[in-house]
Parts: structure tokens; C-alpha cells; sequence
């Protein structure tokens, strides 16, 4: 059995054909068949069939949140003479590479010659060239379109690849041409809700309306009370300039193009920042 939490990635037990020796063919996924076999393994293949199930509760899917596919011990056997033969293939110099969606779990993934060239290819792009204003060509042939809906995941995993693989060279200080590291959006959070609530309390305004059950509103709902409460949100500190009771936190590090107007962050800044803290509740922070 395999347990997958995520609901993001759909597990299929059933999700390619293959082609086996001996002319056996199957539906299958090959992770979960490589389970299977270790299970063989163990008991030395001493069952006829054999049955493996996923478990995913969080994600939708037609048959269930358990799906199960079961095997022969031949197709097993079959499956295990393939593994074996794609396993020497790698270890052979100058072994071939294919792109697919599965590059989402390379750690090469981005800095991938065969990924650069089949996605290029696929998305009608050149990366010799600045992408064009109007964004690439999309094919109205319905036969055409269904192998570029093909491809859409394996696409959006090298998109993410390359912007996550410069980030990091970036941060590690490699330049990257026309690029620069930014801090990301935030919103304003309370820095203080005793304090707030005091100085509420010393306006004579009503401070109840602070509060949305069973949270104190973010600083823009509290703005939204009225001008008294806007005045209040919008009061500085005479000697620093900083607001009072509001404050934006720290946002998280991203590589920009070189023309976003946000300041850069230098590389002996980047120590400085964090991460934005996940665990804050939502009436903490504007909407």
C-alpha cells in the first residue's frame, strides 16, 4: 500500500501502457510496481498475483480515495527484466536522456539540456530569442492541441525548475543577466493588540468593533470602521516614522526581472530575512 497525504498530484495506479518482454502489456505505474516487486522480493515470489494499492483521502478522484491494480507473478517477472535492462542503459556513457513530467523529481531539473530541448520544441519557443509581446502561438489544429495539452505539466514543472534553479545560484552569488533579488508583497499586520485596544479604549471609540469572531480584524477591515479608527490605524511614531500600530513583515526573497521597481536585496542582506511566518491567523493580516 502506498499512502500518498498530498492532494495536489492525483496518483493513478493505472497510468501508463507498457510494454513488457515476452509481449506482455500492461496498465501501470511504475513506482508503485516497484513496490510491488520489493514485496515479491521479500517472499521470493512465492504468490500468484499480486495487488497494489494507493491511498489518497484528500484528492478527488473518480474511483475513490483508494484505487488498487493487481499482477501476475509473470507480468511482475516480466516488469522486473525492463527494470534490470533500463538500469544497465543508465550506467552506459552518454545514455540518453528523456523529458517528460517526470522531470518534476530530477534534481536536475532546470539545468537540463533534454529538458531546454523538448520544451522549447513543444512550446514553440526559442530561448535564443526575447519572447515575443503577444506570448507564443497556440495551435487551433485539434490534433496538434491534444499533444500540447500533453505536455502542459512536464512545461509548467520546467518553468518553476528554472525560476527556482536561478534563485538559488542568485543567492549563492551568481549573477544572473538582467536580474535582481526583491523582497516579496506583504501585508500589514497589528504589532500590538493590547495596545491597540487601549488606544481605542482612550479615543472613546467602541472597542468591540475590533473584533470579528472570534479574531481581531486585519488592519484594513479596521480602517473600514470609520474615520476615527483610520486615524487611529494610521498614527506614526514622531521620532522614527514607523506606524504605531500596524507593520509590514519581512517578504519572502524572489528573483525579478531588473525593470521591477522594487528595491534589490544584496547578497549580505539576504541573511537578514525570513521567510513570512505561515502560522499567522487571518485576521492578522489585511485582505
Amino acid at each position: 500500500m502506498d499512502y500518498k497525504h498530498g492532494k495536489g498530484i492525483v496518483v493513478e495506479v493505472d497510468e501508463y501502457e507498457w510494454e513488457l518482454p515476452g509481449g506482455i502489456v500492461i496498465r501501470a505505474n511504475s513506482q508503485l510496481l516497484i513496490y510491488v516487486l520489493g514485496a515479491a522480493f521479500a517472499d521470493q515470489f512465492s504468490h500468484s498475483k499480486y495487488t497494489a494499492v494507493v491511498c489518497q483521502p484528500r484528492a478527488r478522484h473518480g474511483d475513490g480515495p483508494v484505487r488498487t491494480a493487481t499482477y501476475t507473478r509473470r507480468e511482475l517477472m516480466a516488469f522486473l527484466e525492463l527494470v534490470r535492462e533500463r538500469a544497465r542503459a543508465t550506467e552506459v556513457p552518454g545514455a540518453p536522456l528523456h523529458a517528460g513530467k517526470w522531470c518534476r523529481w530530477c534534481p536536475k531539473s532546470g539545468d537540463c539540456a533534454e529538458q531546454d530541448r523538448e520544451t522549447s520544441e513543444q512550446a514553440g519557443a526559442s530561448f535564443d530569442e526575447l519572447p515575443p509581446e503577444g506570448g507564443l502561438e497556440v495551435p487551433t489544429d485539434p490534433q496538434l492541441l491534444a499533444r500540447k495539452l500533453l505536455w502542459v505539466d512536464a512545461i509548467d514543472v520546467w518553468c518553476r525548475a528554472v525560476e527556482s534553479f536561478a534563485q538559488r545560484l542568485r543567492e549563492n552569488g551568481t549573477e544572473i543577466p538582467d536580474h535582481k533579488l526583491v523582497q516579496g508583497k506583504t501585508n500589514r499586520r497589528l504589532r500590538s493588540v493590547p495596545e491597540l485596544v487601549q488606544a481605542v479604549k482612550d479615543a472613546g471609540l467602541d472597542g468591540s468593533k475590533l473584533y470579528q469572531e472570534p479574531k481581531i480584524k486585519s488592519p484594513a477591515q479596521i480602517e473600514k470602521l470609520g474615520k476615527p479608527f483610520k486615524a487611529l490605524i494610521g498614527k506614526k511614531d514622531a521620532e522614527t516614522g514607523d506606524f504605531l500600530y500596524t507593520m509590514k513583515p519581512p517578504g519572502k526573497i524572489t528573483l525579478v526581472h531588473s525593470s521591477d521597481p522594487r528595491t534589490e536585496v544584496t547578497l549580505d542582506q539576504l541573511a537578514q530575512f525570513t521567510d513570512l511566518d505561515e502560522e499567522q491567523t487571518e485576521g492578522d493580516w489585511d485582505e
